[in-house]
């Protein structure tokens, strides 16, 4: 399964799923030139020349560089412990989170067009490239949590957006077997015994996740006045 070897064992929620996008993009394609309806085709060939326009990519080579599959990891990393608005205005602990994206890749074509859209200079992004894998690094974004920062990588085969590097790099160590994953969690073992193994995707919610958003509802709402 596509991206489960990228999931640390303090995967809250996953989901990966199997997506033939040049095929997709052909069918809707065919479909809309085929109702021949002059102001529908006229309007949607324009829409797709002002896409082309602005991203600066053909419709189709975007399709054929998109390798077809991707997935998505929550992690919270309960030993670190961050302060973020709550409810009622008041600061929210809550464990650290991250979030890494995989979705693979046939050719570097779309990491190379977002990398042409970098400022050169006085953008806080670094461009740098270590192990195989190059990184473009963004500046803090959010301040309540200043060790998330948004990370765009490529390592030939995959494009990764991650909300910092070390979310990267703990993602990066499971694949090297250097560090447990989800997949080798009791949780996910029992689940996962329950199901095939077959199929184009899957979706994972840890129980505990569920827990913690009622343990934040709780002290959000301890001290709201009673009716």
């Amino acid at each position: 399964m596509f991206g489960l070897d990228l999931m640390p064992a303090n995967t809250m929620f996953a989901s990966s799923q199997d997506l033939n996008f040049a095929g997709l993009w052909r069918l809707i394609d065919s479909e809309v030139q085929g109702l021949a309806i002059d102001d529908v085709t006229k309007e949607w060939n324009e829409g797709k020349q002002q896409f082309e326009k602005e991203v600066g990519l053909k419709i189709d080579d975007l399709m054929k560089s998109l390798g077809g599959k991707f997935s998505i990891a929550l992690t919270l990393d309960e030993s670190e412990k961050v302060k973020v608005p709550g409810p009622d205005g008041e600061p929210l602990e809550i464990p650290r989170p991250d979030l890494v994206f995989a979705t693979a890749v046939n050719d570097a074509l779309l990491f190379e067009r977002i990398k042409k859209e970098i400022p050169s200079q006085d953008s806080g992004i670094t461009i740098s490239k270590e192990n195989g894998i190059e990184r473009i690094q963004g500046p803090a974004v959010f301040p309540a949590i200043p060790s998330l920062k948004p990370l765009l990588a490529f390592d030939g085969k995959h494009v990764f957006i991650a909300t910092s590097p070390e979310a990267l790099d703990k993602a990066l160590a499971v694949k090297a077997g250097e560090a447990p994953g989800l997949a080798s969690t009791e949780k996910f073992k029992k689940l996962s015994a329950l199901a095939s193994t077959k199929g184009n995707g899957f979706s994972f919610a840890d129980s505990r996740l569920g827990e913690l958003l009622m343990e934040a509802q709780k002290r959000s709402m301890g001290d709201a006045p009673e009716e």
